[in-house]
């Protein structure tokens, strides 16, 4: 089946400013920075002509000297292995470029840390230790070892698991199959010390594709929130997006259920099978696409007994893009005012059609997704799942999010769910899209500024859940 490449594009990037090139976005808010070169489908043309180099046949032997090879720059050597296949769209040239986009700000290379196999080596993902980020080179072999798949990402190589007095983490994994196949996303349950059978909650990421802690420039909003709810009595279950730890796995004709519904199903019903908290308790907490989605999650897994909404939305994901892009086309002295209308004009009739898209199965791209997704979103009423829930919601937000916003989102739900005693509503003044502190300046640096999320969030957050577990 073929494969679409993964863009993030949603509450992240400004696709007419800031080119969102595509891959592995974190808590959905790389406005400003490409964080993966997917090169998989790069520009046309035969790759240079190298002699063939000589590679152990072992999977994992083979994916660390190809890692290594592209460390040291030789981009001829690597596109010698490709497949017939992946040379009618990928070169040596194309492979260089993609390669010293993601490691531009790497920092310089420390170590080569592992490598991870799949499917009995089929896939293979080879980690790379750099000062300032991780790399993330995944390949794919054919029946003859050759290439038919490469990968180049940012990646977050995850710490140990962390033990104290008050909290204990545990490795898990959420199942899902892909065209035919079976993988484990791999996750964490994070306990408090101490509590016998605590109330968990299950966190879902925002669009893009991040791991488990929501990583973004070295801040992780979600492990922050499952270490403060484990200070509070409360666990919880994070893990991996799908397409980040699996990336190229990704159908044509990619849904909005492939990429966040079937997998919190999943941990939903994980969640409910463990001896180790109350299953009769089990929350959701969403932040931004996940807290857009949490209603639509809660209506379709009767398990949850409530919901948290971080900086979500009940408007279209598309006409959030279009403000998103709006915004930064306004920031742009470059752009004369008639070129700002001249792309304002053509994004509002991509959006339109976005929002009118109805086949489930096409995978012509728009907005650097396929059909197929807008075409999911189209089936599903948020606003109209909102209101039917009578569990009871939490929406948060705060004030210095210029991604999503006080006066267009957050004031949304409060009109779609005025009159609704089960809906509580809290905004925190100086707060950005991650809920830690604003550096004032409303733009993607927001994110480069270390931080942890407020401890009164936290501590609402907490509340709530301990306020309903019982009920």
């Amino acid at each position: 089946m073929k494969k679409v490449k993964w863009l993030a594009f949603l509450l992240a990037c400004s696709l007419l400013a800031a080119g969102c090139s595509g891959g592995q976005a974190g808590a959905d808010s790389q406005a400003a920075e490409s964080t993966a070169a997917q090169t998989e489908a790069g520009e046309s043309g035969g790759s240079e002509t190298a002699a063939v180099p000589e590679l152990p046949a072992d999977p994992e032997a083979k994916s660390q000297a190809l890692a290594g090879m592209l460390v040291e720059g030789d981009f001829a050597g690597v596109a010698a292995v490709f497949s017939p296949e992946l040379q009618e769209s990928l070169n040596a040239e194309s492979l260089q470029a993609g390669w010293e986009q993601t490691v531009a700000s790497a920092g310089a290379f420390e170590e080569y840390y592992g490598t991870e196999q799949e499917n009995g080596g089929a896939l293979c993902h080879s980690l790379l230790r750099y000062q300032e980020q991780d790399i993330r080179v995944s390949f794919t072999y054919n029946d003859t070892g050759l290439l038919e798949g490469i990968w180049i990402s940012t990646y977050n190589i995850p710490d140990e698991l962390t033990a104290n007095e008050t909290l204990q983490e545990v490795a898990i994994t959420i199942p899902f199959t892909s065209n035919g196949e079976e993988y484990q996303l791999d996750g964490v349950l994070t306990l408090p010390v101490g509590v016998e059978k605590p109330p968990v909650a299950i966190l879902i990421q925002g669009s893009g594709q991040s791991d488990y802690n929501e990583t973004l420039s070295g801040n992780r909003p979600f492990q922050d929130l499952a270490w403060g709810l484990a200070e509070r009595g409360i666990a919880s279950i994070r893990y991996n997006k799908r397409y980040y730890q699996f990336p190229g796995q990704a159908p044509a004709n990619l849904t909005i259920s492939d990429e966040v519904l079937e997998d919190a199903a999943t941990a939903i019903a994980l969640a409910g099978e463990l001896d180790s908290v109350n299953g009769e308790a089990i929350f959701l907490i969403g932040h931004s696409l996940g807290g857009m989605l949490a209603p639509e999650i809660a209506r379709e897994n009767p398990a949850v007994r409530g919901l948290v909404s971080l900086a979500g939305s009940p408007r279209h994901l598309a006409d959030i893009l279009y403000d998103q892009n709006e915004d930064v086309l306004n920031r742009m002295d470059s752009l004369s005012e008639e070129q700002k209308a001249a792309s304002l004009e053509s994004l509002r009739q991509m959006v339109e059609s976005a929002k009118a898209a109805a086949d489930p199965e096409s995978s012509q791209m728009l907005l650097d997704v396929p059909q197929s997704y807008w075409a999911s979103l189209n089936a599903m009423d948020t606003a109209e799942a909102a209101r039917e829930l009578t569990i009871p919601m939490l929406f948060l937000q705060g004030t210095a999010d210029f991604q999503v916003k006080m006066e267009t989102d957050f004031a949304a739900w409060q009109q779609v769910l005025e009159g609704h005693s089960n809906a509580q509503f809290q905004s925190y003044e100086g707060l950005n899209h991650l809920f830690m502190p604003t550096n004032g300046k409303m733009d993607a640096s927001e994110y480069e500024t270390p931080g942890q999320v407020d401890s009164r969030v936290i501590g609402d957050i907490a509340a709530f859940i301990q306020g309903n577990a019982e009920t």
